[in-house]
C-alpha cells in the first residue's frame, strides 16, 4: 500500500480504499432526539447489514442550544469510530432556511450574490447552502429552484460535538427536502401541502411546481407536547398519557373554532384544545398567506405525513378545520434519507462561503468529505510524488528545487534507476534473458531495501513536520487564551471584591473548580466530559434533588498503575489548595475500563463529586474574616493562590 492510500484510508476516505471494509453512517437529528443506522455495502453498493440506533439527549451543561446536546448524545454513542466511512446527516434545524428562487437574477446569480442572499436569511455573515430544481432532477436550471441555507456559526457548535468524527461528515440534507421530493415524485404541477408532525414541532410545505413557488413553515407543536398536556392536565404518567393518545382518536372531540364545547365534552379535550386550537390557526395563516400574498392558489388536499406514532383523527379534524381534503400518506423522512442515492439530494455542504472553524483548524469541502486545510495540502503533494511505472521513473530526470525534500526525491528517483537498469543489464548477460545472476539478485534486493528504509524515513520526515506545525499553531493559541484568561481573572477578582465587600458571596465559584482540575492533574491525564447531573428521589415524604459534578477523563496505562493514578488525583482534589471540595460533601470512583479503540490503548473512568448546598456555608463560617486578618496573612492567601492558578494554566501539576 502506498502512502497516498494509507493517508486516505486513514481519513476514511473510500476512493483508494475497498468499499467493503468500512460503514456509512445515516443521520437524522432534531431538536429533540437523533435516530442512526449504520449500513454495511457489498461490492456492488447494495446494504448486507443495516444497524438502527435511537435515543435523546441527557441534560448538558456545556450545551447552548438542544440540537448541541443531541448531536454531543450522538457521539458518545457512537461506538467505534474507525468502522466508519462516511456520515450522511439529515438535519431538522429551526435556524435554518428553505425557500424558492422565482427571480430570474437569483436563479443564475453567482456564488457571491448567493452568499450575501443567504447570509441575509439565516442572520449569520457565513453561510453553507445548496439549490435545486424543485419538480424532477437535481440539476441547477434556470427555473422552479429551491434554496436551502444554514449558518456556518451554527454548523460549527453542531459538528464541534462529532470531535473526531467531524471529517467523515460527507452530506446535511435538511428534512424539508425530503418532503419536498416526497411531494413532487408523482409528477403533480397543482399546488400541493404536506404536513409533517414531529415530537416537538410540525412542518408545513407548500408547494406550487408549475410556478416554482415554496412555502414553509415551522409550527412549534408536536407529538410529545399534545401527549405532555394530557399528563399535566390529568395527573397520570407519561407512559398512560403516550398510550392513551397513539391508541385511542382523542383529537375528534376537540371543538377546532372555539372552546364552548371542550367544557362539556371530556378532560382531555380540556387539555388539548387550546394548543390544537393554536396549531390549526397558524397551519390556516400559512395557507392564506401561499394563496393571498404569493397568488400561488389554494392546495385542494393536504397531505399528512407520517408512519409510526401516527395521531388518530388528525386528518378529520384538519380537513373540517382548513375546509379541504386531508388524507393520511406513509412517509418517513430518515428512511427515505437513506433509499437516497449516495450522491443524490440537496446537500449543504457543496457551497461554503468561508472555511469551517471548529477549534483552532479550518476544514472545507473536499471530494465529498470535511477535511482539514492541512490534511488537504498534504493529500495533494502525496498525488504529486504518487509512484508511477518503472520505465517512467527511468526516463525521467529529476527536478532540482533545492531543499531537504526535493534531495530525497531525487535520491528516490535514482535508486529507482539504478534497480531497474541493473536488473536488466543482467539479464541481457546471462546468456539472452534466460538467467539471472545471484549477485545481481542480491544487489536488487539491497537497494530495494535502501529505497524502503529512505522512503519510510522521508514520510516520516513529513509527518513530524506537519504535527510541529499544528503544535506550534496551538501554542499560539494557548498563549492567545492564557492572556485572555489572565484578563478575564483580573476583571472577575475586581467584580468579585465590589460582591463580597459585606460578606462571602454564596454561590459555587465554577471557574475556580476548573482551575483546580487542570491544576491537579499529570502529564499522563486528560478530561473528555465535566458536565452537572441533577437527579430526584424520594425519602420517605420527602422529595430530594441531588446534584452531582460528573468528571470523565482518561490516562495512559503505566507500570505504576492507572488505578494508582487516579486515586492520587482524587486525593489532590481533597486537599485542593483553592478549595474545590468546599461545595462537595464527598468526591467518589465510579470505575474505569480500558479502551482499545484508540490508536493507544487508554484507560477511561469517572469520578462523581456530591454537591452539598450547605458545606459552603459552614467553610465560610470557619474561614477567619479577611477584616479580622492582619496585611501580611492576606497577602499571603492571595500569593498562593494566583500561583496555584498560574500553574494550572500553564499546564498542571509536574509529577
Amino acid at each position: 500500500m502506498n502512502a497516498l492510500t494509507g493517508f486516505m484510508r486513514r481519513l476514511g476516505r473510500r476512493d483508494l480504499g475497498d468499499p467493503t471494509k468500512l460503514e456509512d453512517l445515516f443521520l437524522m437529528v432534531d431538536d429533540s432526539g437523533w435516530r442512526a443506522a449504520r449500513v454495511m455495502y457489498s461490492g456492488s453498493a447494495e446494504a448486507v447489514e443495516v444497524k438502527e440506533q435511537s435515543g435523546a439527549p441527557r441534560a448538558d451543561a456545556n450545551a447552548a442550544t438542544p440540537i448541541e446536546a443531541v448531536f454531543a448524545d450522538v457521539a458518545r454513542n457512537l461506538g467505534n469510530p474507525r468502522g466508519i466511512g462516511r456520515i450522511h446527516i439529515l438535519l431538522d434545524d429551526p435556524g435554518g432556511a428553505y425557500i424558492d428562487l422565482l427571480k430570474e437574477n437569483l436563479a443564475s446569480a453567482g456564488q457571491q450574490v448567493m452568499n450575501a442572499y443567504c447570509a441575509e436569511l439565516v442572520g449569520q455573515p457565513r453561510v453553507c447552502w445548496a439549490r435545486a430544481r424543485l419538480a424532477g432532477d437535481e440539476t441547477r436550471g434556470r427555473e422552479a429552484q429551491v434554496l436551502g441555507a444554514q449558518g456556518m456559526v451554527t454548523l460549527n457548535s453542531y459538528l464541534t460535538r462529532l470531535e473526531e468524527n467531524v471529517t467523515k461528515v460527507s452530506r446535511l440534507v435538511p428534512v424539508l427536502d425530503m418532503m419536498r421530493r416526497h411531494l413532487v415524485a408523482g409528477g403533480e404541477t397543482e399546488p400541493i401541502a404536506g404536513l409533517y408532525v414531529a415530537e416537538r414541532h410540525s412542518h408545513l410545505l407548500m408547494l406550487h411546481p408549475g410556478r416554482g413557488g415554496v412555502v414553509s413553515r415551522r409550527v412549534p407543536l408536536g407529538r410529545g407536547d399534545l401527549v405532555d398536556a394530557i399528563r399535566d392536565d390529568m395527573g397520570v404518567e407519561a407512559n398512560e398519557a403516550a398510550s392513551m393518545f397513539y391508541e385511542h382518536d382523542l383529537l375528534s372531540g376537540v371543538s377546532p373554532s372555539d372552546d364552548s364545547s371542550d367544557m362539556t365534552t371530556s378532560a382531555v379535550a380540556r387539555a388539548i384544545g387550546p394548543k390544537v386550537r393554536r396549531f390549526i390557526a397558524g397551519l390556516a395563516e400559512t395557507l392564506d398567506y401561499f394563496e393571498t400574498q404569493r397568488a400561488l392558489g389554494r392546495p385542494s388536499t393536504l397531505k399528512i405525513l407520517g408512519s409510526e406514532r401516527r395521531l388518530l383523527g388528525l386528518s378529520e379534524l384538519l380537513g373540517k378545520a382548513l375546509a379541504m381534503e386531508a388524507v393520511d400518506e406513509e412517509f418517513d423522512p430518515f428512511l427515505a434519507f437513506r433509499a437516497l442515492a449516495l450522491d443524490d439530494g440537496m446537500n449543504l455542504l457543496s457551497e461554503m462561503s468561508a472555511d469551517l472553524q471548529i477549534g483552532s483548524v479550518s476544514y472545507r469541502m473536499h471530494h465529498g468529505s470535511i477535511l482539514s486545510v492541512g490534511d488537504i495540502a498534504r493529500e495533494a503533494k502525496l498525488r504529486e510524488r504518487e509512484p508511477v511505472s518503472g520505465n517512467d521513473i527511468r526516463g525521467r530526470k529529476p527536478r532540482r528545487r533545492g531543499g531537504r525534500r526535493s534531495r530525497a526525491i531525487e535520491i528516490e528517483s535514482s535508486l529507482f534507476a539504478r534497480f531497474f537498469s541493473s536488473g536488466n543489464g543482467t539479464s541481457r548477460a546471462a546468456g539472452g534473458g534466460t538467467g539471472v545472476d545471484q549477485a545481481a539478485q542480491d544487489r536488487q534486493v539491497g537497494l530495494l531495501a535502501i529505497l524502503v528504509i529512505l522512503a519510510a524515513g522521508y514520510f516520516g520526515y513529513l509527518e513530524i513536520e506537519d504535527r510541529e506545525r499544528r503544535l506550534r499553531g496551538d501554542i499560539n493559541t494557548m498563549g492567545q487564551t492564557y492572556r485572555e484568561n489572565v484578563d478575564l481573572k483580573k476583571n472577575r477578582d475586581e467584580a468579585t471584591r465590589a460582591i463580597t465587600r459585606g460578606g462571602e458571596i454564596d454561590k459555587v465559584l465554577w471557574t475556580e473548580k476548573f482551575l483546580s482540575l487542570a491544576e491537579n492533574m499529570n502529564e499522563s491525564m486528560w478530561l473528555t466530559d465535566v458536565y452537572l447531573e441533577v437527579n430526584n428521589r424520594t425519602i420517605g415524604e420527602s422529595e430530594i434533588e441531588e446534584k452531582k459534578l460528573i468528571i470523565q477523563g482518561a490516562v495512559l496505562p503505566s507500570t505504576d498503575g492507572h488505578i494508582l493514578q487516579i486515586a492520587e488525583f482524587v486525593e489532590r482534589l481533597e486537599e485542593d489548595k483553592l478549595g474545590f471540595m468546599d461545595d462537595f460533601r464527598e468526591i467518589v470512583f465510579d470505575g474505569a475500563f480500558l479502551d482499545r479503540g484508540e490508536s493507544d490503548a487508554v484507560v477511561r473512568f469517572t469520578i462523581e463529586a456530591r454537591y452539598d448546598a450547605k458545606k459552603r456555608q459552614a467553610v465560610a463560617s470557619a474561614k477567619p474574616s479577611a477584616r479580622g486578618s492582619t496585611l501580611g496573612e492576606t497577602t499571603k492567601k492571595v500569593e498562593e493562590r494566583n500561583k496555584a492558578q498560574e500553574q494550572a494554566i500553564g499546564g498542571g501539576t509536574q509529577q
